[in-house]
């Protein structure tokens, strides 16, 4: 949410890069210390840590978040949902472990919404 707001163009890069983050090398997306080093290490502008820290669902800025995600379809994180230029939205890729399902279920979407 604070990199949507400090900097719009690079939160789709954030997120990906939080995800690689946590997936690809382990880190903990619920320290604070997890998105201070992914902001130096690629350049985003700082977060406010403290306000992670003290996140919690029950924020009304968090809570519209998880609130916008259940309206796309989101049921499991994570989840991918595949966006076209004018922001339609395919339908929600839940949790996929083979990668070759994933990709199959990725181009499926991707060709539903008529992205090439």
């Amino acid at each position: 949410l604070q990199m949507n707001q400090l900097d719009p163009t690079s939160a789709l890069e954030f997120a990906h890069r939080l995800q690689e983050a946590h997936f690809g090398e382990g880190r903990d997306l619920n320290r604070a210390e997890t998105y201070k080093a992914v902001c130096e290490e690629y350049g985003f502008p700082s977060l406010d840590l403290d306000a992670i820290e003290q996140a919690t669902d029950q924020m009304p800025s968090v809570n519209a978040a998880f609130e916008r995600a259940a309206r796309m379809g989101v049921r499991s994180f994570p989840t991918c949902i595949a966006v076209s230029e004018d922001g339609a939205t395919g339908n929600p890729l839940q949790t996929v472990y083979q990668p070759e399902s994933f990709v199959q279920a990725f181009e499926d979407a991707v060709s539903a919404l008529h992205i090439t």
